[in-house]
This record gives C-alpha cells, sequence and structure tokens, in this order.
C-alpha cells in the first residue's frame, strides 16, 4: 500500500507528525519532502507491506 500526502511543506509535516502521534507510521518511515510541479508543494509517501490473507 502507499500512502501520498501531498500539499505545502508546512501541512505535510504537519500530518506526518499527527500520524505519528497516533501510533500510524514513525515519522522517520516517510520519504523526504520530494518537490512537485506546483510551486511550492511536496510530496512525502509511505510503503507498507501487508502478507494476503
Amino acid at each position: 500500500m502507499r500512502l501520498r500526502i501531498c500539499g505545502a511543506p508546512a501541512g505535510v509535516n504537519r500530518i506526518v507528525h499527527e500520524l505519528h502521534v497516533l501510533h500510524f507510521a514513525q515519522a522517520g518511515e516517510w520519504s523526504p519532502p520530494l518537490p512537485l510541479p506546483v510551486e511550492g508543494e511536496v510530496i512525502r509517501i509511505l510503503v507498507r507491506y501487508f502478507k494476503p490473507e
């Protein structure tokens, strides 16, 4: 599964840290902020692997 957060850097980082507080994912598990074609916006990606049931 790939989760993506896109937007202004401050907002993206806030969501990453809020998900960390909720024990969803460690902040360091996300990709570094990568620039988007939209000026001033970034994307961070989290990849999770699950075993099929």
